[in-house]
């Protein structure tokens, strides 16, 4: 690639290149403790690498739950709730 072209990162690819270099991260057997960017072009994808290295496999737990209230929200056309967070929460 010359020095005046850029490559082109769609956001559909966005999420894959941030997780595969989060893998290249991991796999490295390096520990990140923090993800620092640069606000010019890098705040983006080191929000998405810090995302991918620190966030916990188990958080997709939730997934079937978010899902099934977001189909409610979006049936009942609701704007906002009535109890804030606390109304959403799973049971135990």
């Amino acid at each position: 690639m010359a020095d005046d072209e850029r490559e082109v990162l769609t956001w559909s690819d966005f999420g894959s290149a941030s997780r595969d270099l989060a893998l290249d991260v991991i796999r490295s057997g390096f520990e990140a403790e923090v993800v620092v960017a640069i606000a010019r072009g890098g705040l983006l994808l080191a929000g998405g690498i810090a995302f991918h290295l620190h966030h916990p496999a188990a958080s997709r737990q939730a997934l079937e739950h978010n899902q099934a209230l977001y189909a409610r929200t979006l049936a009942e056309r609701r704007l906002r709730s009535e109890r804030g967070l606390d109304e959403h929460q799973p049971g135990p």
